[in-house]
């Protein structure tokens, strides 16, 4: 389980809109029962967290690293849609690693 304490600029809508500017900003979205999260670690790493919305545990094979923001908001607003259609984190996952076996 990890845990956050950098700042968080929440937001609901699912184009996941602010700009993320500076290094440990993190723009958070609820999405049914599931927080999705896109952090900058710095100008070239960003990192898409998903954690349970009742714990606040991080789902490890949901959380991914991207090299460039726009990948990132892209994988969160993904995420966002799958999780409001009242998909399930095990159903999600499972997409996930349907894709990343088809992929490259």
């Amino acid at each position: 389980m990890r845990h956050s304490s950098s700042p968080v600029v929440p937001t609901s809508a699912p184009g996941i809109k602010p700009t993320l500017a500076c290094d440990g900003q993190t723009i958070a979205v609820k999405a049914g029962a599931v927080v999705v999260a896109v952090q900058r670690v710095n100008a070239r790493a960003f990192r898409l967290s998903i954690r349970y919305g009742s714990t606040g545990a991080e789902c490890d094979r949901l959380s991914r690293s991207f090299p460039a923001e726009r990948s990132a908001r892209h994988a969160a607003r993904v995420a966002v849609r799958l999780f409001r259609s009242g998909q399930s984190m095990q159903q999600v996952s499972d997409l996930a690693d349907l894709f990343a076996s088809t992929s490259g």
